[in-house]
Protein backbone atom coordinates (compact mmCIF):
# COMPACT_ATOMS: atom_id res chain seq x y z
CA UNK A 1 0.00 0.00 0.00
CA UNK A 2 2.76 2.56 0.67
CA UNK A 3 3.20 2.52 -3.55
CA UNK A 4 -0.18 4.37 -3.27
CA UNK A 5 1.07 7.21 -0.87
CA UNK A 6 4.44 7.12 -2.98
CA UNK A 7 2.20 7.94 -6.21
CA UNK A 8 -0.12 10.07 -4.17
CA UNK A 9 3.01 11.98 -2.98
CA UNK A 10 4.16 12.36 -6.90
CA UNK A 11 0.62 13.40 -8.00
CA UNK A 12 0.47 16.30 -5.53
CA UNK A 13 3.98 17.38 -5.99
CA UNK A 14 3.37 17.86 -9.88
CA UNK A 15 0.36 19.71 -8.98
CA UNK A 16 1.93 21.89 -7.29
CA UNK A 17 4.71 22.45 -9.75
CA UNK A 18 1.93 22.95 -12.07
CA UNK A 19 0.39 25.78 -9.67
CA UNK A 20 3.64 27.14 -8.95
CA UNK A 21 4.37 27.60 -12.91
CA UNK A 22 0.95 28.38 -13.97
CA UNK A 23 -1.49 29.69 -11.35
CA UNK A 24 -4.08 30.68 -13.92
CA UNK A 25 -4.20 26.96 -15.38
CA UNK A 26 -4.95 26.53 -11.49
CA UNK A 27 -7.70 29.21 -10.62
CA UNK A 28 -9.51 27.49 -14.11
CA UNK A 29 -9.36 24.08 -12.55
CA UNK A 30 -10.68 25.06 -9.06
CA UNK A 31 -13.26 27.05 -11.00
CA UNK A 32 -14.59 23.39 -12.35
CA UNK A 33 -14.65 22.46 -8.69
CA UNK A 34 -17.20 24.73 -7.83
CA UNK A 35 -20.20 22.54 -7.88
CA UNK A 36 -22.32 20.13 -6.03
CA UNK A 37 -20.53 17.58 -8.05
CA UNK A 38 -17.31 18.95 -7.14
CA UNK A 39 -17.96 19.34 -3.48
CA UNK A 40 -18.59 15.54 -3.42
CA UNK A 41 -15.93 14.93 -5.46
CA UNK A 42 -13.54 16.54 -3.09
CA UNK A 43 -15.12 14.86 -0.05
CA UNK A 44 -14.63 10.85 -1.53
CA UNK A 45 -10.86 12.11 -2.73
CA UNK A 46 -10.35 13.22 0.95
CA UNK A 47 -11.93 10.21 2.20
CA UNK A 48 -10.16 7.74 -0.03
CA UNK A 49 -6.37 9.30 0.62
CA UNK A 50 -7.21 9.52 4.73
CA UNK A 51 -8.21 5.98 4.40
CA UNK A 52 -4.95 4.68 2.07
CA UNK A 53 -2.80 6.84 4.53
CA UNK A 54 -4.26 4.53 7.85
CA UNK A 55 -3.35 1.14 5.65
CA UNK A 56 -0.68 2.00 5.05
CA UNK A 57 1.02 3.67 7.80
CA UNK A 58 1.76 0.73 10.01
CA UNK A 59 4.64 -0.36 7.03
CA UNK A 60 5.65 3.32 6.52
CA UNK A 61 9.13 5.42 7.73
CA UNK A 62 6.19 7.81 10.26
CA UNK A 63 3.73 5.68 11.01
CA UNK A 64 2.26 8.46 13.96
CA UNK A 65 2.89 11.18 10.97
CA UNK A 66 0.60 9.14 8.41
CA UNK A 67 -1.94 8.76 11.02
CA UNK A 68 -2.83 11.80 12.13
CA UNK A 69 -2.52 13.14 8.98
CA UNK A 70 -5.02 10.37 7.80
CA UNK A 71 -7.38 11.24 10.32
CA UNK A 72 -7.49 14.85 9.75
CA UNK A 73 -8.21 13.82 5.78
CA UNK A 74 -10.89 11.75 6.96
CA UNK A 75 -11.93 14.61 9.29
CA UNK A 76 -11.70 16.98 6.36
CA UNK A 77 -13.83 14.42 4.08
CA UNK A 78 -16.67 14.17 6.49
CA UNK A 79 -16.51 18.15 7.02
CA UNK A 80 -16.56 19.13 3.44
CA UNK A 81 -20.23 18.34 2.87
CA UNK A 82 -21.18 19.26 6.04
CA UNK A 83 -20.10 23.33 5.10
CA UNK A 84 -22.60 22.99 2.06
CA UNK A 85 -22.80 23.90 -1.48
CA UNK A 86 -23.12 27.83 -0.68
CA UNK A 87 -20.38 28.13 1.81
CA UNK A 88 -17.93 25.54 -0.49
CA UNK A 89 -18.77 27.64 -3.17
CA UNK A 90 -17.84 30.91 -1.19
CA UNK A 91 -14.26 29.20 -0.18
CA UNK A 92 -13.94 28.45 -3.92
CA UNK A 93 -14.35 31.77 -4.70
CA UNK A 94 -12.44 33.23 -1.96
CA UNK A 95 -9.37 31.34 -3.29
CA UNK A 96 -9.74 32.09 -6.47
CA UNK A 97 -9.80 36.10 -5.63
CA UNK A 98 -6.89 35.75 -3.83
CA UNK A 99 -3.16 37.28 -5.87
CA UNK A 100 -0.69 35.11 -7.65
CA UNK A 101 2.10 35.08 -5.20
CA UNK A 102 -0.48 33.68 -2.52
CA UNK A 103 -2.11 30.88 -5.03
CA UNK A 104 1.78 30.27 -5.92
CA UNK A 105 2.69 29.97 -2.21
CA UNK A 106 -0.69 27.19 -1.58
CA UNK A 107 1.18 25.65 -4.35
CA UNK A 108 4.91 25.27 -2.66
CA UNK A 109 2.65 23.88 0.19
CA UNK A 110 1.70 21.56 -1.84
CA UNK A 111 4.54 20.52 -3.04
CA UNK A 112 6.39 19.92 0.20
CA UNK A 113 3.07 18.06 1.42
CA UNK A 114 3.45 15.21 -1.61
CA UNK A 115 7.08 14.87 -0.99
CA UNK A 116 6.81 14.54 2.87
CA UNK A 117 4.27 12.04 1.91
CA UNK A 118 6.93 10.36 -0.56
CA UNK A 119 9.42 10.52 2.38
CA UNK A 120 7.45 9.50 5.12
CA UNK A 121 6.52 5.91 2.64
CA UNK A 122 10.09 4.91 2.25
CA UNK A 123 11.01 2.74 5.02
Amino acid sequence: MLWVIVLLGILICALGGAGMVSPGRMVRFVAHMKSRTGLYAASILRLGMGAVMLIAAAGSRAPLYLRILGWVTIAAGLGLPLLGQRRYEALLAWWIERPESYQRSQAAVAVLFGASLIWAAFT
